[in-house]
């Protein structure tokens, strides 16, 4: 006997990306982008950046959609809006603590990103940087 139902579409993930707050770097995160939708090209991608970035990644296609947050918009208001979202996962590119506590406070249940001090605990997976690298002090 056959069913008259149509089929289930299957469900997508939905991921989040927390993009960097300046222009050069996120040009460079173009490449890790456009890799992560070709490991993922069922999934669901959006981008959380800077409302000043916006145009930059309008139309781009690895992503689904875009959120943006402004320069004065507060901690739990950015957490508000992610967790209407449903996000599964959250790759967290800026190395603040701020942009790691955004995905947790939003409860997103798996958490990526790089190994900094003040961060981890909001992290549910740290990567390690590459061996060799050196850092780059910051000046004021």
């Amino acid at each position: 006997m056959t069913s008259s139902r149509p089929a289930a579409k299957p469900v997508r993930r939905r991921l989040l990306v927390r993009g960097v707050n300046w222009l050069g770097d996120a040009v460079m995160t173009t490449p890790a982008l456009q890799r992560l939708r070709e490991a993922l090209p069922d999934s669901h991608i959006t981008l959380l950046t800077h409302q000043k970035l916006s145009g930059l990644w309008q139309n781009h296609p690895s992503l689904d959609a875009i959120i943006t947050f402004s320069a004065g918009e507060s901690l739990w208001s950015v957490a508000c809006r992610l967790r209407v979202g449903s996000f599964e996962t959250a790759l967290v590119l800026p190395n603040s603590p701020r942009s790691a506590l955004e995905v947790w406070l939003a409860r997103i249940p798996r958490r990526i990103g790089c190994v900094r001090r003040w961060r981890n605990w909001f992290l549910t997976q740290t990567v390690a940087p590459r061996s060799g690298l050196s850092r780059i002090a910051k000046r004021s």
